[in-house]
């Protein structure tokens, strides 16, 4: 039940954050299609839940010495592989996608701390 919880809480996270980073960034836009916003959601909570714990276990030794900053290029690179990989969404640049994914990240520690108060 913990494992069905966290997924859902990470997709309202993700759609939330991609809501917001759609909204206040220009360069970042997200299809207004619900149902393929919804799609787009649950690929970004996929790639999430079993790609970024891959990532963090191989760059491991890059967080440890960033003090934990690293873990903002892995979630960079999984919202660039995002933007790759599907047509509704479209990051043009650097910049945007820094900040979207400065954003996202904001909104899934949001998130952690509303589903678990004790984790963060």
């Amino acid at each position: 039940m913990k494992l069905i919880t966290k997924i859902i809480v990470l997709f309202i996270a993700s759609a939330g954050g991609l809501i917001a980073a759609d909204y206040f960034i220009a360069g970042f836009s997200i299809t207004h299609d619900p149902v393929q916003f919804l799609i787009l959601s649950g690929l970004f909570t996929v790639l999430q839940f079993f790609l970024k714990p891959l990532l963090r276990l191989l760059f491991l030794p890059l967080i440890f010495i960033t003090l934990g900053l690293f873990t903002l290029v892995i979630n960079a690179l999984l919202l660039f592989a995002l933007d790759i990989w599907s047509l509704n969404l479209t990051i043009e640049g650097l910049t945007p996608l820094f900040i979207a994914t400065l954003i996202i990240t904001a909104a899934h520690f949001v998130a952690t701390l509303l589903w678990h108060p004790t984790a963060a």
